[in-house]
């Protein structure tokens, strides 16, 4: 069972949160308590490698950041809410890296004109 690492009042746990009851797979909450620094531990840190929530633990498999849970999520329990797209791999992974690096994109293409 996928146990989520989460804190009530964060947005991005709670979009991870959505997601799962979305496509109704049974998970453990942990409760963080970021405000009290329970994140800031080395034991976290190998679930979590910036200590930040969310993060889940899926029988071992160790995932976080809210963009990469969620993509892990639907492409191992719901492949039918990602886009049917030809050569969907490349374009993923392009939507991705664009994601991902989104500020160095925009500062470069500000420097270009």
């Amino acid at each position: 069972m996928i146990t989520l690492y989460d804190h009530p009042r964060s947005g991005n746990c709670y979009k991870v949160r959505l997601f799962l009851a979305l496509i109704a797979l049974p998970y453990r909450r942990e409760f963080m308590d970021v405000l009290a620094r329970k994140n800031q531990t080395e034991a976290f840190e190998r679930i979590s490698a910036w200590r930040q929530v969310p993060a889940i633990d899926d029988d071992g498999l160790a995932v976080w950041d809210s963009h990469a849970i969620l993509m892990y999520l639907a492409q191992k329990h719901a492949p039918q809410w990602l886009a049917p797209l030809p050569h969907a791999g490349l374009r993923r992974a392009t939507t991705h890296q664009h994601k991902t690096h989104w500020g160095k994109t925009w500062k470069r293409s500000l420097d270009l004109t």
